[in-house]
């Protein structure tokens, strides 16, 4: 089980699995906005097969109150999915960033994409969110502060290993 053919942090393990981890974070980075875009394109095309064959001087085809504001609304907002995307582009790029530098700037490309698409999206996409209590945040906050000890102790690895 534990006999690779890249036992250590070497040339050849930078050379393939360095490509693998820059190549998923860069394409972590630039997702969010063509899923956001998709996910668009799927909410207008259900707004028009509702208002398609409609008769004269009625707008939808839904029978209730619900199911037009399920149809037209935005979707619910998940703040742990979030949190999720987050803490895998912190966790990563402090695992392997003192080996991988590239990976800072694409991990700063990604949280300003993040920050700048969830402020769109909060505003102006989502339903109201569902108030959440501290104990999320917070543990989400007590899991980051372990992060720079993964850069650390990777870092102290990979920069003594020969």
């Amino acid at each position: 089980m534990f006999r690779g053919a890249l036992t250590d942090f070497n040339a050849a393990w930078f050379g393939s699995m360095g490509d693998t981890i820059v190549g998923s974070m860069k394409f972590n980075a630039w997702f969010p906005i063509p899923f956001e875009f998709g996910m668009y394109m799927m909410r207008v095309g259900f707004r028009l097969l509702d208002q398609m064959g409609t008769e004269e001087g009625k707008t939808t085809k839904k029978i209730s109150v619900q199911q037009y504001v399920n149809t037209y609304a935005g979707p619910m907002y998940f703040l742990h999915f979030r949190y999720s995307g987050i803490m895998n582009i912190i966790f990563i790029t402090m695992m392997f960033g003192a080996g991988i530098p590239i990976l800072f700037p694409i991990a700063a490309v990604s949280l300003v994409i993040l920050y700048c698409l969830e402020n769109y999206m909060i505003y102006y996409v989502y339903k109201i969110p569902p108030a959440y209590d501290e104990k999320l945040n917070n543990s989400v906050l007590s899991n980051l502060a372990k992060a720079p000890l993964f850069l650390l102790s990777f870092g102290y690895w990979m920069l003594s290993s020969r």
